[in-house]
């Protein structure tokens, strides 16, 4: 028999006792030959795999640095044998780090040492910084000058490293492959901080599996290439941010990392988009619609862009129609996901023509998902009707962490499998299932209210709303006490012209109370409307 038909184990240690090396040595050297054929799915599998494709190919790019994928490759072990020389194992590290090029580079590097990452926003305030330090309470924080002195004022029980210093480490490879060895698909990968309903915010628990199971659906559904360029606008600590970021890395394309300011200089966006040659934007309906708003599609060149998928909360159907104009071409993709399934749910493909009158549908499960929409009893409804939106899916987070309460409410037992306890998620979020088998999106479950003895989806009325020409965006919150809506808009109409649309289009118990004019609604750092901001101004307006 040659020695290539035996099991790895057996081969391996042939050659050990053939050249008299040691078997991690071999094993070294197997890997970084033959790949890690045999071993556990891991996200650094992604790198290994085109770090050796594609050497000299663009990785990452942003206004300060470049790296193809072996420099990063290089930098990223850099870190891991940083992590390994201290000993830490499957432990959190914080990343606090402006650059987006330099988050990947350490993420990547934690992910290498056996540990896992979570990515702070460098711009929350401390408090919100302290709580989920001490939930997390990582081993570590990687960051710079600029921002140790004040993570370390909220917390100081951990050791504090900066970034440039990590690079000073030699590699260490084979150190490294002993880890990996290790590492199984099941170990947690990273921990994404979402909002609680309660002001403390949640750590979701991602694994290698989940997120490899959510990155080859996407490439393989959507088909990616590695001649693709991305342009990511989504901040590293957003569950959306992982499509462009381990999407590119899988196929081996190349990511651009806007620059923060071009996001509020539409045509100067534009202007980037067309220069990089972008073929694919995962970008949030909020920019979206600031560029469509400011009439400059006309000057991009939309032959380059292959595919737009918006993902974050529902597009506005007029500004949907503005870009399928520009791009005719294009394939438009409306991706629906939560961070608590890796972003894993469900994807519709726009077909042409569009209504502005009709809502656009989630669209059906990608091929690791299932769908359960439930009443408030726990019975499955009917096609049509309307009900609370469960899912099964293998990019299943593990729960939240240090919360086992919340996850116990979230993470529910599969009512269809008696035999085995499988979870599934409830996400608060009510759907019904249309002629097509597609599920559309209502409204959330929280945002629901009732009054004089009416249900009413605040969505539902921000929708018709901005069907009305000359409204840009528009935010409906309620006073429970004084049983009231009010409704904040921008565009180009007044208060009066605006109720008297409003009364065409919904119900006498669905109009709006008070109708607000404002310059622009305030938006949280995903680029969703700040709605605890908007019901904060409430009070004013009804006094």
């Amino acid at each position: 028999m040659l020695i290539q038909q035996l099991p790895y184990p057996s081969r391996a240690l042939i050659i050990s006792e053939a050249l008299q090396m040691p078997q991690d040595v071999v094993r070294y050297f197997h890997h970084r030959m033959y790949g890690r054929k045999g071993m556990a799915e891991i996200i650094v599998n992604y790198l290994e795999t085109v770090a050796r494709q594609f050497p000299q190919k663009i990785a990452y790019m942003d206004g300060h640095q470049t790296l193809t994928f072996q420099t990063l490759r290089n930098k990223v072990l850099c870190v891991a044998q940083a992590l390994i020389q201290r000993n830490i194992k499957k432990s959190p590290i914080a990343i606090c780090l402006e650059e987006k090029i330099e988050c990947i580079v350490c993420l990547l590097g934690i992910a290498y040492s056996g540990n896992f990452y979570i990515i702070l926003d460098a711009d929350m305030p401390q408090e919100r910084t302290k709580k989920i330090l001490n939930t997390l309470r990582p081993k570590m924080l990687i960051t710079n000058e600029k921002h140790d002195y004040d993570i370390l004022s909220s917390y100081n029980s951990m050791e504090t490293v900066h970034y440039q210093h990590l690079q000073k480490n030699k590699s260490g490879e084979i150190s490294i492959q002993r880890i990996l060895d290790g590492i199984r698909d099941s170990d947690i990968l990273c921990v994404t901080f979402t909002s609680g309903s309660t002001g403390m915010p949640k750590g979701v628990i991602t694994s290698h599996r989940a997120m490899m199971d959510e990155i080859d659906t996407l490439v393989k559904t959507l088909r990616f290439k590695n001649n693709d360029v991305f342009a990511n606008q989504f901040p590293l600590y957003f569950i959306a941010s992982i499509v462009d970021v381990f999407g590119a890395l899988k196929v081996g394309a190349t990511v651009c990392f806007i620059p923060p300011k071009l996001l509020y200089s539409p045509q100067k966006l534009i202007d980037y988009i067309v220069e990089k040659e972008v073929t694919v934007l995962v970008w949030a309906p909020s920019l979206l619609r600031l560029v469509a708003n400011y009439n400059v599609l006309e000057t991009l060149d939309s032959h380059k862009i292959r595919k737009i998928l918006f993902v974050g909360e529902p597009i506005q159907m007029p500004t949907l129609k503005k870009w399928v104009e520009a791009c005719p071409q294009t394939m438009f993709v409306n991706i629906y996901g939560t961070t608590e399934t890796t972003l894993g749910g469900f994807y519709h493909i726009v077909k042409t023509p569009i209504s502005e009158f009709e809502p656009l549908p989630m669209g059906i499960p990608f091929e690791h998902t299932d769908a359960f929409i439930l009443n408030e009893y726990g019975k499955k409804v009917k096609k049509g009707e309307i009900g609370e939106l469960f899912i099964r899916s293998s990019t299943l987070a593990n729960g939240y962490i240090e919360n086992t309460q919340e996850t116990s409410h979230k993470f529910v037992k599969n009512f269809k499998n008696c035999s085995e306890e499988e979870r599934i998620y409830r996400t608060g979020d009510l759907v019904f299932q249309n002629a097509h088998d597609e599920l559309v999106y209502v409204g959330r479950k929280d945002f629901q209210i009732k009054r004089h003895g009416y249900r009413i989806e605040l969505e539902e009325i921000e929708f018709c709303v901005t069907t009305i020409r000359d409204v840009t965006e528009c935010c409906c919150v309620y006073a429970p006490d004084l049983q009231k809506l009010i409704l904040f808009f921008c565009g180009n109409i007044n208060e009066i012209a605006l109720i008297e649309d409003i009364r065409k289009l919904l119900p006498k118990y669905m109009i709006p109370d008070r109708v607000v004019k404002i310059k622009k609604l305030p938006r949280n750092p995903n680029g969703k409307i700040n709605r605890n901001e908007m019901r904060k101004r409430v009070p004013q307006y009804l006094s």
